[in-house]
């Protein structure tokens, strides 16, 4: 059977290697064009609660608004979630031949959204969200699958931290385990500890400081809904926005037309990246503040749904689709 270009150029170095040169450009660029952002501007009661736990404030201060650190962090984030991706779809063999195109696209919308989200703190949350993930998807390895439930859970609340919404995908966890044929009163616990552990302990440091004021902030930020306005997204934000929820509806049509080819423990873990998809599409829907970080949370997600279908198909409409996503996160980058 002859490759067509996309099946070509799933396993071609150079796929992988300009994902990284698009994802260094935007770095670059946001480098020597310096915003007045602070490392993690979004969660500022929790810095406010970090400098009151320590001696150190004027430091830390100057430290978190320092525009090269915060490029520093985002950079080892992004580096760790092209990474992480490309590790969920080939170790838990989510695409049934060798293909690049999971760290290709992450550093591909990377490069799009690195000027447009101003600290760090989505980036980290993406990092520790898809390495949660990463874990979850071992749990079927019955000998310690207690274990892999409570450090998946653990890092799932870590990512909270950061983007307070994903506490909302406690829910999804279990029931991805019951898709795994995973759930079990013994992992539920074990969940249920390793998640609400990250609280105790914050709890526990304000409880010590007497400043309860990043817990007050997360409690605050998940209850109260601001939907987003599609008018503000802007003609790029819409069209970007707008195709990336057709691929995700094509991609899935497509698996589910072609399901029978792979094996129970893809099926089941690909059912669990769409369920995932259908979660954080109506986070976003709900996060006018902070959208653009749950995005990208999306669409590092999306990232393996788009590998899935790009590295298997190479019809015209692939290559058509395939040139749009690399056209509009362009657009995306220098007009949204």
């Amino acid at each position: 059977m002859v490759k067509g270009f996309l099946n070509k150029a799933a396993d071609n170095a150079w796929t992988w290697a300009t994902g990284i040169l698009l994802m260094l450009l935007s770095l670059s660029l946001n480098l020597f064009f310096p915003e007045n952002y602070s490392a993690f501007n979004e969660i500022k009661p929790g810095v406010n609660f970090l400098l009151d736990w320590t001696n150190y404030s004027a430091w830390l201060v100057l430290i978190l608004q320092n525009h090269y650190f915060r490029i520093i962090l985002q950079a080892l984030s992004l580096v760790g979630v092209t990474i992480i991706v490309q590790y969920i779809a080939t170790n838990h063999k989510i695409i049934r031949v060798r293909s690049f195109f999971p760290f290709f696209f992450v550093c591909l919308f990377a490069a799009a959204f690195i000027p447009k989200i101003g600290s760090s703190g989505p980036f980290i949350a993406t990092l520790f969200f898809c390495w949660s993930v990463y874990l979850l998807f071992y749990v079927e390895d019955k000998d310690n699958s207690g274990s892999i439930v409570f450090d998946s859970a653990f890092l799932l609340a870590v990512s909270s931290l950061f983007l307070h919404r994903i506490v909302y995908l406690l829910l999804l966890f279990w029931i991805i385990l019951s898709i795994l044929q995973a759930f079990s009163i013994r992992n539920f616990f074990a969940s249920l500890i390793g998640f609400l552990s990250v609280f105790w302990i914050l709890a526990g440091v304000s409880a010590l400081v007497g400043n309860f004021l990043f817990l007050e902030s997360f409690a605050s930020d998940i209850t109260n809904i601001s939907l987003i306005d599609i008018a503000n997204l802007g003609v790029a934000g819409q069209m970007f926005c707008g195709l990336q929820i057709i691929m995700t509806l094509i991609t899935s049509v497509s698996f589910l037309a072609s399901q029978h080819l792979d094996k129970l423990h893809t099926r089941n873990i690909i059912y669990s990246v769409l369920l995932m998809l259908l979660f954080l599409f109506a986070i976003c829907i709900i996060s006018e503040s902070l959208f653009s970080g749950y995005l990208f949370l999306f669409l590092a997600v999306e990232s393996l749904m788009l590998a899935y279908y790009f590295s298997l198909n190479s019809s015209v409409l692939s290559k058509i689709l395939f040139g749009l996503n690399i056209v509009l996160s362009v657009i995306f980058f220098f007009r949204y």
